[in-house]
Formats: structure tokens, sequence, C-alpha cells
């Protein structure tokens, strides 16, 4: 998970983010706390996308 945090740290996902793309659409601009949070928004909205738990420990259980 260390090294994810990194790269998006060089690099953030908001290019392919279903947010930026119109995929998704929430009441409030999601970006600054996707920001400030490392990414987790962006990775809780791909993971709905692709019909997935919003997080991995539900996959899990």
């Amino acid at each position: 998970m260390e090294i994810k945090k990194l790269i998006h740290r060089k690099k953030p996902p908001c290019a392919e983010c279903p947010y930026k793309l119109g995929l998704v659409y929430t009441l409030a601009n999601p970006c600054p706390a996707c920001r400030d949070k490392g990414y987790q928004t962006f990775e809780r909205f791909w993971r709905l996308r692709m019909g997935l738990p919003e997080r991995q420990d539900d996959a899990e259980a």
C-alpha cells in the first residue's frame, strides 16, 4: 500500500478518475478530500465502477 501512495504523490490518478470523466456524480466535489486522503476516493469510485466491493476488506469477508 505504501508504494501506491508514493506513486499517487508523483502522478495523481485524476486523469482516469470516474468523477473527472463524468461517469460518477456527487453532490459535492470530492477532489479536495480525495487528495488529502491519498486518493482513497478515486480507489472507491473505481472499485464501485468495476462492480467490486467498496473496500478490499469487504471482499475478504
